[in-house]
Order: C-alpha cells, then structure tokens, then sequence
C-alpha cells in the first residue's frame, strides 16, 4: 500500500498525475491541515514522509490505535475516490532525527550510529535518526554526500533517499550527488550497491569502479566503468572534472568553495574541462584554468569574480 501511495505522491509532484489521482491527493493534503500540517513540509521533510510511511506501514492493533488516538494527535485521511482509508498519527517512540547542513565552500565529516562515516559536501543537507531501525538504516539527501558504510547487513539494509533517487547499499563506499535536480550520478568505490528510481521502477546494480547518471526528464539510467584514478575525490580535497561545461565548473567551485563565480560575456562557449585540482584556494584553480584552457579571471568589489575566454 505504502509504494502505491509513495508513487501516486511521486506523479503529483511531477505533475503526471491525472484528474481522479490529483483529487485523491488533494484531499489527503486537505487532511493534512486539520494537524496542523501542510502541504508543502510534506513534500519537502523527508522525515515527516518516513514517520507517514512508518504509519501505514505498521500492523497497528485496535487496542492499541485507540490509546494512540487518545493520548496523540492523530489525523485521518478519507480517500474516497479509491474507497480506502489511511490513518496517520504520531508516537513518542519515534525516533529523533538529526539534520546536518553543510554551508556552501564547508564540508562535514560524521558518523551516524552505526559507525557509518559521512562526508556531507557544501550546499547539501542529510537527515538521520539517533538510532536506526531494526530492519533499516535509512537516511534522507539533498546535495551530494560520500558514504563509508562500516556493517552491511542483510536484515538491515543501508538506504539513501533523495528526491529523485533511492540507493540501497551491498557494499561499503559510494558517493551520492543529487544536486542539479536534472542529472544524479552515484559512483561506486568499493564493493556494490543497488540504485532505483523514485517510484522503484527502474533498478541498476553497480560495483566498483562502475558510475551511473540518472537522468530526471528522461527518466533513464545511463551506466559506465571508470577508472579509480577519476572517481570523485571531494572528499578528499580533490576536485575531478571530466568533460565538465564552463557552467557546470561554475556551478561546482560556487558550491564547494562558497565563491561568487559569473560568467562575463553574452554566450557560454562550448569549451569542455578536463582537470584534477586542489581545494588550496580559489586563486590557484583559477589560474590553472587561465593557463589549460585560457580562462581569464577578474576579482571585483562586490567579491564577485567574472570569468571569460580570451
């Protein structure tokens, strides 16, 4: 029931969902706001989703639901044009969840409770419970982070969500990059994981060394091997562009480095970048730019720096 609902919120969110589906979801988020709820932290706190999904989930007693019912605040959804209906409430025994948020040019180094090691990269955020679940290690991405899974155990599988993506993990090191929202990629360092798509419709199994880009308009996996010398290193204090646009170096150094990088001229040229750097500063990547590809660079008052071809 939990992934017919899961993938009916999915369409609507995408704006596919036709007449009779928006109506079944319009009146759930109606529901919503009797508890105080609304819409939009729906579709944006991922912790709120998973404490909904862990309410339908569960096989609750009706002893049980009724003292539930009296002592928490509970909400009910009739969804009428489908003849069913889900009962949300709230327990105390939920666990409490942590949000990390890395600023932009910070990156955050962590373990979640299972000794799992996070390095979350600027600009990004995950949520994670104090302690996991017994079936499940699940945790929630927006942006980019690498995971070091220490335990893997089949009866509690390691998760990452984010909008777009679902990746399971078979093995130990992996990095998810979910930033541009268009294209997200998941790379393999060690071991195996299993990615899918929101709905969980579309799988890909990868193993080390192996790379795939999800692309969101498509809605298509498109998978490859790499070499491990080009696998992403940010975490590290390497940088790794590999056939990257000037924007999307751009967008990159902006996040990472917390700089304020516009491109100065009418047209983007269609020069690509291949390249490992440091994080040392700005000022050397700039000029290394400046000396492979002729990027010229120009610091002005505001802090803002103007890049241009010669």
């Amino acid at each position: 029931m939990y992934k017919k609902f899961k993938a009916l919120l999915a369409k609507y969110n995408k704006g596919t969902a036709s007449v009779p589906e928006q109506a079944v979801i319009n009146q759930f988020f109606n529901s919503l706001q009797v508890g105080g709820i609304t819409a939009e932290e729906v579709k944006r706190d991922k912790v709120l989703y998973h404490r909904l999904h862990q309410a339908i989930s569960s096989k609750t007693k009706p002893s049980i639901f009724q003292t539930h019912f009296l002592r928490y605040t509970s909400f009910a959804a009739c969804l009428v044009s489908v003849g069913v209906f889900y009962f949300f409430f709230f327990a105390k025994t939920d666990p409490q969840w942590i949000t990390q948020q890395a600023q932009k040019g910070e990156q955050l180094v962590f373990h979640l409770s299972d000794s799992t090691l996070v390095y979350l990269s600027g600009g990004s955020s995950i949520q994670y419970p104090t302690q996991f679940e017994e079936d499940q290690r699940l945790v929630y991405l927006q942006g980019e982070a690498f995971f070091e899974v220490k335990r893997t155990h089949p009866q509690q599988p390691f998760r990452v969500e984010s909008e777009n993506l679902h990746v399971k993990v078979l093995g130990t090191k992996f990095n998810v990059n979910d930033v541009n929202g268009e294209t997200i990629s998941v790379s393999v360092h060690e071991g195996k994981v299993e990615v899918s798509d929101a709905e969980q419709s579309k799988k890909v199994i990868l193993k080390a060394n192996e790379k795939v880009d999800f692309q969101t308009v498509k809605q298509q996996f498109v998978s490859y091997a790499m070499e491990e010398k080009d696998l992403d290193q940010w975490h590290r204090g390497n940088l790794k562009f590999r056939k990257a646009t000037i924007q999307e170096v751009i967008h990159v150094l902006n996040r990472k480095l917390n700089t304020k990088i516009i491109w100065q001229g009418q047209e983007v040229p269609t020069l690509t970048i291949t390249g490992d750097f440091k994080y040392n500063s700005i000022e050397e990547i700039l000029n290394s730019l400046n000396f492979l590809y002729g990027i010229s660079y120009a610091k002005k008052a505001d802090g803002t720096i103007a890049i241009s071809v010669k």
